[in-house]
């Protein structure tokens, strides 16, 4: 639910939501991958940046569908009722 909400804002790696968060870059890959799968989530799109010798690829994503606005309103909702 946190990632969901956080996305509502706008597009994020992975490693920023996970700091966004406060939790760990493994846990919040894992949760991006079956948020994609679900079809919650996209790749807006993939960067490449320069990193010493190499470059490094990151993934951004973003909230997907139609009924992505309505889902994150119920999710806030639950949030504040909890």
């Amino acid at each position: 639910m946190p990632i969901l909400l956080a996305l509502s804002e706008g597009e994020m790696t992975a490693a920023q939501l996970a700091e966004r968060v406060g939790v760990g870059f493994p846990a919040v890959n894992y949760a991006l991958r079956k948020l994609v799968q679900a079809g919650y989530v996209e790749v807006a799109r993939i960067e490449v940046r320069e990193s010493g010798p190499g470059n490094t690829t990151h993934r951004v994503y973003r909230g997907k569908g139609e009924d992505w606005a309505r889902l994150v309103t119920l999710l806030d909702e639950y949030a504040r009722s909890s």
